[in-house]
């Protein structure tokens, strides 16, 4: 798998048919399904402190100044943002780095696995 098919592959995830807001069935479902992926990778999610941002505005600049804040404190920070500018790539950075092409590609690769 190249960049611009983990790319393909993670914006085709957004696009999943037959999801019904109104079905609470089909999102339990979903939901189960992602808890039982999470259970495939070994719940990484109990083993970080998250803090999740949302909101209408200002979210890119909160999360840019938490992350600074937080790593001038010592702490390995990673941030997750969307959308992106120019590349999928800025979506993802830990430290001062973003992910590179290659990383990418072979992390979905590797999720993807786990996935089928």
């Amino acid at each position: 798998m190249d960049y611009h098919q983990a790319v393909g592959f993670l914006e085709s995830l957004s696009n999943v048919s037959g999801f019904d807001r109104k079905s609470k069935g089909a999102s339990r479902e979903r939901l189960n399904n992602f808890k039982h992926f999470l259970e495939i990778l070994g719940n990484p999610e109990n083993k970080v402190k998250i803090i999740h941002i949302a909101g209408t505005s200002g979210k890119g600049s909160v999360v840019a100044m938490l992350h600074s804040i937080l790593q001038s404190a010592g702490k390995r920070v990673g941030s997750y943002t969307s959308p992106h500018t120019t590349t999928f790539c800025e979506r993802i950075k830990v430290g001062d780095k973003y992910i590179g092409g290659r990383e990418l590609a072979r992390s979905v690769e590797f999720l993807k696995d786990k996935m089928d």
